[in-house]
């Protein structure tokens, strides 16, 4: 029986496969066992969750997704998260691409469970530390959520914020990555999961210029700090390539103003040299030439950070470690 399998050790495995290569017929059939009220059982349970992320991440129907929503509200996503089952939530969100007219609830669902409803532009820094408000008073300055240096950003976090720069209306999670302070900036830049939000960041058609370009901003205020890391100097590399002309001139030109400080800096001389700055000084018509004639490349940013499917990975780390 499906219910003994999907809670089994080995059994759970069985029933992601079945799931992956089930046509629509097969997979409501298996939807409609595993559903029906039995979803948040699952979703906390060791090994059964597995197979949880695989029917989200396959459902074929809008009403299929709202079924589900309906048995995962605020609370019980609350205690999957508490028990360290996050990538239910990351699928829940990342399934939303497909579902655009739920994402609305989405954001409803994050907002609640998040206990962030009056205070909605601390979502991304509290999806980031992967905490609800009450647990994040350290955070807490006045009526933002600021990210601290100390602080550990979430790989989980890191991927359902990346996703939610894909909505349509990604305003709300927009505005609440600019409304940090210039610290939280820099410290999302120099974290190794961080540093991808700022990637997909940039690279979302579905953001405005407006919004890119205050990104922009800050980070020239804080330029040498940004870019004299390991992570935000390969952040700064994938804004160079998505940036217009003028904007690439303003950075030449503080790239140039700082070249000692940059050489001197490991990371730091990389950035001059793929901003071509010895050709920027030597030969200027050159270098205007190939930044407006240089198209963006935004493949290897898109194939960057893709989470593998919850079978993939446990297939590939041979062990069973909680998402």
């Amino acid at each position: 029986p499906l219910h003994q399998l999907v809670d089994h050790e080995k059994g759970s495995y069985l029933v992601q496969a079945l799931i992956s290569t089930a046509d629509k017929k097969l997979y409501a059939r298996i939807f409609n066992q595993l559903t029906q009220g039995s979803i948040y059982k699952y979703a906390i349970s060791k090994h059964a969750n597995y197979a949880i992320q695989t029917l989200i991440a396959k459902i074929h129907t809008e009403e299929q997704f709202v079924c589900l929503l309906q048995e995962l509200n605020s609370k019980t996503i609350e205690s999957i998260l508490g028990l360290g089952n996050f990538g239910v939530l990351h699928q829940i969100v990342k399934s939303g691409l497909e579902h655009p007219t739920l994402q609305t609830q989405i954001k409803s669902l994050l907002l609640e469970t998040f206990q962030c409803q009056h205070k909605p532009l601390g979502l991304i820094p509290l999806l980031l530390l992967m905490s609800p408000y009450n647990n994040a008073m350290d955070n807490v300055m006045g009526e933002k959520v600021l990210l601290l240096p100390k602080d550990r950003l979430h790989l989980h976090g890191s991927l359902i914020t990346q996703c939610l720069f894909l909505y349509k209306k990604p305003k709300l999670f927009v505005k609440s990555l600019l409304s940090n302070s210039v610290e939280g900036i820099l410290k999302i830049a120099s974290d190794p999961n961080g540093c991808h939000v700022l990637d997909k960041f940039v690279c979302s058609e579905k953001i405005k210029q407006k919004y890119k370009n205050n990104l922009y901003s800050i980070i020239q205020g804080m330029f040498v700090d940004f870019v004299s890391c390991k992570y935000g100097s390969r952040v700064f590399d994938c804004i160079w390539r998505e940036l217009d002309y003028g904007w690439k001139e303003r950075f030449i030109n503080e790239i140039s103003q700082k070249e000692s400080v940059l050489k001197s800096d490991f990371y730091g001389k990389f950035v001059c040299k793929n901003c071509k700055l010895d050709l920027y000084k030597r030969r200027r018509s050159e270098w205007h030439k190939s930044v407006q004639t240089t198209p963006a490349s935004r493949e290897g940013m898109k194939r960057g950070n893709e989470e593998p499917s919850p079978l993939a990975k446990r297939k590939r780390s041979g062990s069973r470690t909680s998402e």
